[in-house]
């Protein structure tokens, strides 16, 4: 076995000449109307979503231009967040946080009381260090708080929409204008194409929140840049699964980038961004990145055996009109039974389709990991059809059909005295028994499995039936 030991080489980045792009309109002083609600430019409310729905909603003032210089931190005015009640049609009033996002915000009904809320953001390339703001925040009554949320994002070839940067700020109450700031938390090497940031007044966007909590937010800014490579791994915290289950692991596919895998230590024999594995240990990845080494923090993956899952039982013929059966023989216990004709771990003839009847016994482990077990356990049968015509008038009905050890015969007191005879295709004589009036039951357990013909006969030797049967073992 060959070890690798590898060591961090640390390099930075030169930071651009360049000026950071800013945030656009991040001190709200350019405003627009729109369908009667104020906007600050490049950014979009609640307020303006609301009033498209199909409710026909006027403004409701969740958001608005504030040009008080008191309620200013710089410049000539900030955005004055709201959470009010806001009245629909029918459903009555739901509780809405002042809400804004940079770029496109989406509003979708989700049913009478709830809403899906999509962000689209705007192209945005840096990767700050830090987001740094100017609030105040004022509760009539009660515990809230606002929120600013940023999220700077990577559209990939390969992993879909990459959370590149994220961080969250929460505003609690202050009368007087503070400044606070976050350092933004990076996930991935990539460089951001998107820069996604909503401001709520509340910590809920809508239904629960403080009536009449007030946010003034002004001069939203990033500040410096995040300026160290690194190695990122994908997912961020150690994982579990089961046996049978894969995990994809990956870091970020940089182009002249170069990848060497490891499990505790020892080098794997993948080259490429992305791995998928199911071993128990601890991964990481050593990266080549502009000719210096990166090694990844590591996760570890731990896989579970799955529960060694039996389900016992004979094959037994059952009629549609035969009582319900309380299911039996899975093991370990605490699992559930499905299946034609089950029903909360009880079989019932009567609504399963005629034929065999395979069911599954299925258990899940204190682990989360699932596994079942099969089996063939009923075969069903209409216990009142195949009897020959001859026999109608005995009421003769022979059940079940397949059999399995034991084959019944019934009828009324025209059979008394007479006889059951059962014969294999080659007309061989396998069984047979003296019938009496009411039930009679026919020992097969000697015969072999296959296909027979049974024909019954009364005291005097006329037969009055004849019909096959099947034999399953």
């Amino acid at each position: 076995m060959i070890r690798v030991y590898t060591f961090l080489f640390l390099s930075a980045f030169v930071l651009s000449a360049t000026a950071q792009t800013a945030i656009p309109n991040g001190d709200f002083e350019s405003w627009t109307s729109l369908n009667g609600a104020q906007n600050p430019v490049r950014w979009k409310t609640i307020d303006d979503v609301l009033t498209v729905l199909p409710f026909n909603l006027p403004s409701q003032n969740l958001v608005v231009q504030e040009t008080d210089p008191a309620n200013v931190a710089s410049g000539s005015s900030s955005a004055l967040l709201t959470t009010k009640g806001v009245s629909f049609p029918i459903v009555g009033d739901i509780t809405f946080a002042g809400s804004m996002s940079i770029g496109n915000y989406g509003l979708t009904p989700q049913g009478l009381t709830s809403f899906q809320v999509t962000l689209g953001g705007v192209a945005y390339t840096d990767r700050p260090d830090s987001i740094e703001l100017s609030y105040k925040y004022k509760l009539p009554s009660g515990q809230d708080h606002g929120t600013v949320n940023v999220n700077l994002t990577h559209a990939t070839a390969h992993d879909g929409t990459v959370t590149v940067g994220s961080a969250t700020i929460n505003l609690n109450p202050s009368n007087n204008f503070s400044t606070v700031k976050a350092k933004i938390t990076y996930y991935s090497a990539l460089n951001p194409d998107t820069l996604k940031i909503q401001i709520e007044s509340s910590a809920t966007t809508f239904g629960q929140g403080v009536l009449g909590g007030q946010l003034w937010v002004d001069n939203v800014h990033f500040l410096g840049y995040d300026t160290i490579f690194k190695a990122y791994l994908f997912p961020k915290t150690d994982q579990v699964r089961c046996e049978g289950d894969t995990i994809a692991i990956r870091t970020d596919e940089i182009a002249g980038d170069s990848y060497v895998w490891f499990r505790d230590g020892v080098m794997l024999p993948y080259s490429t961004y992305k791995i998928r594995v199911n071993t128990s240990g601890q991964y990481n990845v050593l990266v080549t990145h502009n000719h210096a080494l990166w090694v990844s923090d590591t996760i570890t993956l731990t896989v579970h055996p799955l529960p060694v899952v039996t389900f016992t039982g004979y094959l037994d013929t059952l009629c549609k009109d035969d009582a319900p059966i309380q299911l039996t023989g899975g093991s370990p216990a605490g699992g559930t039974y499905t299946g034609n004709g089950v029903r909360q771990g009880i079989f019932y003839p009567a609504n399963a389709s005629l034929g065999n009847k395979n069911l599954t016994y299925i258990y899940t482990d204190n682990n989360g990991c699932t596994a079942s077990a099969a089996l063939s356990r009923f075969y069903i049968v209409d216990c009142t059809v195949g009897i020959s015509a001859l026999g109608a008038d005995a009421a003769i009905r022979v059940y079940p059909n397949p059999a399995k050890d034991k084959l019944y015969v019934t009828a009324n007191s025209q059979i008394t005295g007479g006889e059951a005879k059962v014969y294999d295709l080659q007309g061989r004589l396998v069984s047979a028994m003296q019938l009496a009036s009411g039930q009679s039951v026919l020992d097969l357990s000697s015969v072999d499995a296959g296909y027979y013909s049974i024909q019954i006969a009364n005291a005097a030797g006329q037969t009055l039936a004849v019909t096959k049967i099947t034999v399953a073992k």
